[in-house]
């Protein structure tokens, strides 16, 4: 009989990111801005985030398992001063998903 081990996984996050990340998500160009008419706003690397995650999985035989979890961000420092994220997004960020999930090769006995 198979013994189903199970992870849980609750903690702390912090998501640093460097400026061509931050750029891309977070800055807005100038010749954007007078397209837009969103203001120009540049943004450096740094601490992009802080939340928190939980996960779970459960192995249900040796190569199938189900996985799950749920994270919550909070956008701090430039990014979350961005125009963009105040024009169209929002600081509290949520997500989650679950997945089946399979593992290949030679398993141990």
């Amino acid at each position: 009989m198979l013994s189903t081990p199970l992870t849980r996984r609750i903690g702390p996050r912090v998501t640093l990111t460097d400026s061509n990340y931050q750029g891309a998500y977070f800055a807005v160009r100038p010749e954007d801005a007078l397209a837009s008419g969103i203001a120009a706003y540049d943004s450096n690397g740094g601490v992009q985030a802080v939340g928190a995650t939980a996960g779970y999985l459960r192995q249900l035989t040796p190569r199938w398992g189900f996985y799950s979890y749920a994270k919550y961000d909070r956008l701090v420092g430039e990014p979350a001063d961005s125009p963009l994220v105040e024009r169209f997004g929002e600081v509290d960020q949520f997500s989650g998903g679950v997945a089946l999930t399979y593992t290949f090769g030679k398993q141990g006995r």
